[in-house]
């Protein structure tokens, strides 16, 4: 924390000098000053196509950004801190896997959903170590076939709308995930349903998804709720379900799905439950957590699998959507806890 106040008095930066994602954050102008200490080549990466795009929003992010500030106060702000907050984020990249896992730890970490049926202990163990737990065959294959099906057809009535990229937060208002900021596709190209109550009407395949998604998580929350022995604060909540489509090279560039300074969304554990197979391409490659969780140890990649429901930490686990070049869907939410430190 020193040397982030001995960084906060200067206006150049080096590349060392960058800590975690929301290390930093200047509460009057909404901006998050942040690059990953887990990229592996934030500094280095191409930023032709990110300039494009943004160039694409009629943004020139070193000389217009002072209009997404309308406070006075933050009309001066370094170009430094611009790019901290702006740019850098939205090139990073987690480190190819390692491949360091014992067979012991990926059983651990690959689980069978019916192991959630009595006890859930050795989840929420391989949860808290890692920060990411897979359980595989969380509902019949039949069922995820059917909701394929329905989010296929959800998709071809024209429900799904282009994702705009959260990395970019401090420059537009936002709601939900996808929902504002900018169309960065360098970045971000998913496709979205948001399946709001309020907002959807009652399709049948609205309805099946909502059941779908209410049982599973009722069952996740109090699973993990009973077998907790300290190690998470209680679940309370669940977000609406979300429907994502990856499709035609599609991706999301790395993240960090919330922060300890994000005090309104409570979100603690990300679920994510593919509708779709595809074995070769559109992994989700995720940083593995060191004991004490003070930075990544290494990365796995998780390839989807009908069923598949990969559970992990909001706050710590920074994770990215390789590129697809298939359309497949995924089932998205997040079990919400009151508790501020996880």
């Amino acid at each position: 924390m020193i040397l982030l106040l001995l960084f906060l008095s200067s206006a150049t930066l080096t590349t060392a000098s960058y800590y975690h994602v929301q290390s930093v954050v200047n509460a009057k102008c909404g901006i998050s000053y942040s690059t990953p200490s887990w990229s592996s080549d934030v500094a280095t990466a191409p930023r032709s196509l990110l300039m494009q795009d943004l160039a694409a929003n009629h943004i020139d992010i070193f000389h217009d950004y002072e209009r997404f500030y309308p406070n006075p106060e933050c009309q001066k702000i370094p170009k430094a801190w611009i790019e901290v907050a702006a740019l850098y984020p939205l090139l990073a990249r987690l480190p190819l896997p390692k491949n360091n896992l014992t067979k012991l730890q990926r059983r651990s970490i690959f689980m069978d959903a019916a192991n959630l049926k009595e006890d859930a202990t050795l989840a929420v163990a391989t949860l808290t170590r890692f920060g990411v737990v897979v359980l595989d065959n969380i509902i019949p294959v039949r069922n995820v076939i059917q909701l394929e099906k329905e989010a296929a057809m959800l998709y071809d009535q024209g429900h799904f709308q282009r994702a705009k990229t959260l990395a970019a937060e401090h420059l537009v208002p936002i709601g939900h995930t996808g929902s504002g900021g900018l169309l960065l596709p360098s970045f971000r190209s998913d496709e979205f349903y948001w399946l709001d109550q309020k907002q959807t009407v009652s399709r049948s395949a609205e309805q099946h998804f909502r059941q779908q998604h209410l049982r599973i998580m009722q069952h996740l929350m109090e699973r993990i709720n009973k077998a907790n022995s300290s190690l998470l604060p209680s679940l309370h909540s669940f977000t609406e379900p979300l429907l994502t489509r990856y499709d035609k090279g599609a991706r999301y560039g790395a993240h960090v799905d919330s922060s300890d300074h994000d005090t309104e969304s409570q979100l603690s554990i990300s679920c994510l439950m593919y509708l779709s197979e595809n074995p070769v391409c559109g992994a989700l490659r995720v940083g593995l957590l060191n004991p004490g969780r003070t930075s990544i140890d290494d990365s796995l990649d998780i390839h989807p699998k009908m069923g598949r429901l990969v559970l992990f930490l909001s706050k710590h686990v920074p994770h990215e959507v390789q590129q697809t070049w298939s359309p497949r869907y995924t089932l998205t939410s997040f079990l919400r806890s009151s508790a501020l430190d996880l």
